[in-house]
């Protein structure tokens, strides 16, 4: 229960604090904010900029505190903003979320133990990058 009062309280404040997030001259708005199972992260959904792209960046609700990291840009591929993002176990701390469905769908896999995106469907965007704190 306490985990549960935990985790719903780093959800407010992420809202709070992620309503929109900067990129470049643009302010993005956050779409949607997904919490990891069994972690204390969550992947947010931000965009679109004026050119039609989505971003996402990795958030750390532990104990309450809410870390936000940097943003990274998605690909070219599809992403359906109204759908609930698919989230999948792939081992012990890596996740997959999915964006949309289909072949072409936008992804990113995350290893919340080692704290590193594995990778993301954004081949310009190199792979196992440790989080970073988002400069402010």
């Amino acid at each position: 229960m306490k985990h549960s009062i935990i985790v719903l309280l780093a959800l407010l404040l992420i809202s709070m604090s992620a309503s929109c997030t900067s990129r470049g001259n643009e302010t993005l708005r956050t779409i949607s904010i997904n919490i990891l199972p069994e972690s204390h992260c969550a992947v947010i959904l931000h965009g679109p900029d004026s050119n039609g792209r989505y971003y996402y960046s990795i958030a750390n609700t532990a104990e309450g505190a809410v870390e936000r990291y940097d943003t990274w840009p998605f690909g070219t591929g599809t992403i359906d903003p109204e759908a609930a993002p698919i989230i999948r176990q792939e081992g012990p701390g890596t996740y997959r979320v999915t964006l949309a469905k289909g072949p072409d769908a936008e992804f990113v896999v995350v290893d919340t133990l080692q704290k590193r995106i594995i990778k993301d469907s954004n081949p310009e965007n190199a792979p196992n990058r440790p989080f970073k704190t988002e400069k402010q």
